[in-house]
């Protein structure tokens, strides 16, 4: 026996089933990483820009905002970032990357921005705060954009860990096993049936040898 398989045809046609399942499994599943890899590849490429594009764009709203306090100063500004009405709402939803979920985040209004454009009022305010507003926007734009990417990135790495443990396991662990169980079960019936002809063949002679002896008695 070869781990405690024992050597039929019935035994043998299983495992050819199974060997055919586990190589088609395999097939797919390395198809799936092939996809991953590269899906993981172009998030990292995209990544590089998101963070430079982020980091500038912060960069610039926290100037934007020093020179609004120079010009109304600090407690107007901050009278003013009290007041300031919420026009945008983070919603997630679900994405599928490669056969992967992996969240999706949007910027979603709350209400029309033109009615909130003006929260500050002109009489107390200049252009500088009207800067200071629309570069921290379009930062956290860019900000939730380059979070959802990374979300996204740690996620297809996790997925492609997991796939290629599977694989491994198909490739170097059942498939092998299967195929040494299949050749031992082909050897064994094939042995038994050598050994049952060299049988038949004994009968035969000993039957003929009988028979003829019993013809020259006659």
């Amino acid at each position: 026996m070869s781990e405690g398989v024992q050597a039929t045809r019935m035994n043998l046609m299983k495992l050819r089933d199974r060997s055919k399942l586990a190589e088609k499994g395999h097939d797919l599943l390395q198809e799936k990483l092939d996809s991953l890899v590269i899906r993981f590849f172009e998030v990292v490429d995209s990544i590089r820009g998101l963070r430079e594009e982020t980091a500038n764009l912060t960069t610039k709203a926290h100037q934007s905002l020093v020179d609004a306090q120079m010009a109304v100063g600090p407690l107007r500004l901050k009278e003013i970032s009290f007041a300031a009405p919420e026009i945008w709402q983070i919603e997630a939803y679900e994405n599928n990357v490669a056969g992967v979920i992996v969240p999706k985040l949007d910027l979603e209004k709350t209400r029309d921005e033109s009615e909130v454009k003006l929260f500050y009022g002109f009489a107390s305010s200049s252009s500088e705060i009207d800067k200071t507003v629309e570069d921290y926007r379009k930062a956290i734009e860019k900000i939730v954009v380059l979070a959802e990417t990374l979300a996204m990135l740690q996620i297809l790495g996790q997925a492609i860990t997991e796939t290629k443990r599977r694989v491994n396991a198909l490739r170097f662990i059942l498939i092998p096993r299967l195929k040494s169980q299949i050749t031992f079960i082909e050897t064994t019936l094939e042995e038994n049936e050598r050994d049952q002809f060299a049988q038949l063949k004994k009968i035969k002679e000993k039957l003929e040898k009988k028979a003829r002896e019993k013809m020259e008695n006659a």
